[in-house]
């Protein structure tokens, strides 16, 4: 389920993570890490409280022919509806920052 809502910014920097545990790599002190997200590719709920439509939704819907596989974002990784799981995934992770979207977070503290 960790890797249900992770993006593949989320894992390049689960793969540093990893590999600076076990020594291979070394970052100055006070270095910190992030991760970001595209509300188009991860959030879904395209249509849904006070969101507004977006450029990408109105193609997708309109033109389903220029999409290889005619599919578009309207559900994606539900991050719309996971946040939660996306927060927790971030801590367990450690990160420093987090950008969900446009929405961007900092953690105070462990």
């Amino acid at each position: 389920m960790l890797f249900i809502t992770m993006t593949a910014q989320t894992t390049l920097v689960l793969c540093l993570l990893t590999k600076a545990a076990w020594g291979e790599m070394k970052f100055p002190p006070g270095f910190r890490f992030g991760a970001a997200t595209a509300a188009y590719q991860i959030e879904g709920s395209w249509n849904v409280s006070d969101k507004a439509e977006s450029v990408w939704d109105r193609f997708t819907h309109e033109h389903k022919y220029y999409v290889d596989s005619g599919s578009n974002g309207d559900v994606a990784c539900d991050s719309y509806n996971r946040w939660k799981d996306d927060v927790r995934i971030a801590k367990e992770l450690n990160l420093h920052f987090y950008r969900y979207g446009w929405f961007f977070l900092t953690y105070a503290g462990k």
